[in-house]
């Protein structure tokens, strides 16, 4: 998973640590709202940068002391994070791939919870000036990002999830290429792969990707209020125009309107 520079040096400058011994993105905000939740932590504390897609993130940093409750609820294909304060409580989605480092998490809280005075060996601090990639990192390519703006879409509805993935693989076909999205998303996250995507897609490139995120979201009859904020937010990084979006929209409703052929029982 690729942190943002900005957010990792926060985290180090505060922690005074090389890197975090946690580090996890939820897909959504602290209340389980559409955005993102980077949540890094070290041996007994957890920082957690949360906010809407491309807007600076509020940071909640809390020892590990403060946190009363930490549970997992799984709901295929999701994960929710449940983090109680004395003060508050927090709920944060994840695609249910998360699972076993969410597990991690709650058992690095236990371990403090029996072993608060443990020994923290903290690494010398540094400012980050690149990410660490894996060598055999994917590189983003225009199918690549198209998979995994897709896979992007697909986990903004909690309802039509299992259905919007079965559709991915109607679109798609190519196992290898949803694999390959899939991985990028997971590494990028939404916010980060569509500012990217942004830069690097053609104008009819955008085009073709915004109708069949459409199709995606539509696949339950109605675009939900998150899918809708989501598909704004395609919309500004990609410059594309309400009148552009409307248009799409139009042709996408009308091919899906297959009620129109059981108006009349006979072709005159």
């Amino acid at each position: 998973m690729d942190i943002p520079i900005a957010i990792l040096n926060n985290f180090r400058r505060k922690k005074q640590i090389g890197k975090p011994t946690t580090s996890l993105r939820a897909i959504s905000d602290l209340k389980n709202n559409l955005g993102e939740t980077y949540i890094l932590g070290d041996k007994k504390s957890i920082m957690l940068y949360s906010g809407k897609f491309g807007e600076s993130k509020d940071q909640l940093d809390l020892g590990l002391e403060e946190v009363v409750d930490l549970d997992v609820e799984k709901a295929d294909p999701f994960a929710f994070l449940k983090l109680k304060t004395n003060d508050d409580e927090y709920k944060m989605k994840f695609p249910v791939f998360a699972l076993n480092k969410l597990y991690q998490v709650i058992d690095e809280w236990d371990d403090y919870i029996e072993h608060p005075n443990a020994a923290d060996n903290a690494e010398e601090i540094g400012a980050v000036e690149h990410h660490d990639k894996p060598d055999d990192a994917k590189k983003l390519t225009p199918i690549v990002g198209f998979s995994a703006v897709l896979h992007a879409m697909v986990y903004i509805d909690n309802d039509a999830a299992s259905e919007e993935l079965k559709n991915l693989h109607l679109i798609v076909k190519d196992d290898a290429i949803i694999e390959d999205g899939l991985n990028y998303w997971q590494r990028k996250g939404s916010s980060e792969l569509i500012i990217e995507l942004g830069s690097c897609l053609s104008s009819i490139q955008k085009q073709s990707l915004l109708a069949n995120i459409i199709e995606v979201s539509m696949i339950d009859g109605e675009l939900n209020t998150d899918e809708q904020e989501f598909l704004r937010y395609i919309c500004k990084q990609f410059d594309i125009s309400q009148e552009d979006f409307d248009s799409i929209f139009s042709i996408l409703l009308l091919k899906n309107n297959l009620g129109v052929f059981y108006e009349s029982d006979e072709v005159e």
